[in-house]
């Protein structure tokens, strides 16, 4: 079975939190009692592109496992016990952060975070399109402003007009530490992403979720620095939380008040 295509319209919902499909064509509960101890159902994705497992651990606790098609179920279960500490790590930290945020609904008078700062949204459906900062409020203008879908859909192409022009430069200083001196300058690409903040690939660059212009700087420059130390190690072993605590000793804080911020 196909995965479902997205519309531009659950895109936009993806990107600020709000409802959304999973890609994954199909999904069901691994139960607990075939798991370590301690550890919920976990949710099983197949799909017939993928090649590889992965684990991911959502912010309501859900954990979700994806897998090829044929992958067995015994295949699975090792692999999730082989990551039960990490699953548990994440389910008490997400335990921890204050309550997620509400899914916006894209109405004037609402909050909206610019780098961290919170911006009250005025929706003003007259005049020419155009989105703009003035002091603490960030209007929304157009007479194509029908509804909250196009309001989402006009802030959202604003904030990747941001992010595209103030990432680069981030990128750039990041990049100047002397730890990566041996390395080129990756290319940057931005885009939404619904489960990653930022991805490494030393043939295609980096790419930085677009969601990130909504942090405090020092949470993207986190999250840069994170990339950027994929460019010496691959995985997330001791060494590249050593580098990490080189480059940016104060790291973990900076996860937690993107986590907190964000999701």
């Amino acid at each position: 079975m196909p995965d479902r295509p997205f519309s531009p319209l659950q895109r936009v919902f993806d990107f600020f939190g709000g409802p959304s499909h999973e890609r994954a064509p199909l999904s069901y509960p691994m139960p607990p009692e075939g798991l370590p101890d301690s550890l919920p159902a976990v949710e099983i994705l197949r799909s017939p592109r993928r090649r590889t497992l992965s684990l991911e651990v959502r912010r309501d606790l859900r954990v979700l496992v994806r897998v090829p098609q044929r992958c067995s179920e015994d295949a699975v279960a090792r692999y999730v016990a082989g990551h039960a500490d990490w699953i548990r790590r994440q389910l008490a930290r997400f335990e921890e952060l204050t309550p997620a945020r509400p899914v916006p609904r894209f109405t004037d008078g609402e909050q909206h975070l610019y780098q961290g700062r919170p911006l009250t949204l005025r929706v003003l459906r007259t005049g020419r399109a155009r989105v703009e900062m003035r002091g603490e409020e960030l209007f929304v203008q157009g007479v194509q402003l029908k509804d909250s879908a196009a309001v989402a859909a006009a802030l959202s192409r604003w904030y990747l007009q941001q992010a595209r022009l103030h990432f680069p430069a981030w990128l750039a200083r990041c990049h100047a530490h002397p730890r990566f001196a041996g390395y080129a300058l990756p290319t940057l690409r931005v885009r939404t992403m619904r489960s990653r903040w930022g991805t490494l690939c030393r043939q295609r660059g980096m790419t930085l979720n677009t969601v990130l212009i909504q942090a405090p700087e020092p949470c993207l420059e986190y999250v840069v620095f994170h990339e950027l130390c994929h460019l010496v190690y691959h995985g997330h072993g001791p060494r590249f939380h050593q580098l990490m605590s080189n480059v940016l000793p104060d790291w973990p804080a900076r996860k937690t008040l993107l986590e907190q911020t964000l999701t």
